[in-house]
């Protein structure tokens, strides 16, 4: 029966509710991850392609000091992309980072899939974060949404222009 914590204090929302934002979670996945080969290897949204640069650039060692506070997907990919490298290099795929580049733009498919993915997998997170978000005061958040299960298939932009009152 849901309650107060013996613990900790905090209420449990039941169980339905729990199964209902895993399952809104797993849908908002599902349909973010449906076209995730939309157009490979070629890119149709500018965006991917700054993403990925910055990250490749960082592992060059430039380091951009005008982005460095604006986002942090690119610092994501550069771990992710670190990793990629290890696994190709263990492989035998790829023997430098100069091959490793030459990957990039002869084949990069591998790239965009990793950024892709990430990035799905972030989306869908972020439904199953809202309605642990709903009780946190306004002034600390720049939006506020009630919990909703539509909140878990479209995001935060759900009622966005809209003010609602708790």
């Amino acid at each position: 029966m849901p309650g107060p914590d013996r613990v900790s204090g905090k209420v449990r929302p039941p169980p339905a509710v729990t199964l209902a934002v895993v399952v809104l979670v797993l849908a908002a996945l599902a349909m973010r991850l449906w076209g995730i080969g939309f157009g490979l290897p070629h890119i149709y949204h500018t965006d991917e392609v700054n993403e990925v640069k910055r990250a490749l650039m960082l592992g060059a060692g430039v380091f951009n000091l005008g982005r460095a506070f604006k986002g942090g997907l690119y610092y994501l990919l550069f771990v992710e992309y670190a990793v990629y490298f290890a696994v190709l290099r263990a492989l035998g795929v790829v023997h430098s980072s100069f091959d490793f580049l030459v990957r990039y733009f002869s084949e990069p498919t591998g790239f965009w899939l990793i950024g892709r993915v990430t990035v799905a997998l972030l989306g869908a997170a972020n439904g199953g974060a809202l309605p642990h978000l709903r009780d946190r005061p306004r002034r600390v958040l720049a939006f506020h949404h009630r919990g909703r299960a539509d909140a878990g298939v479209l995001g935060p932009g759900v009622d966005r222009g809209r003010r609602r009152d708790p």
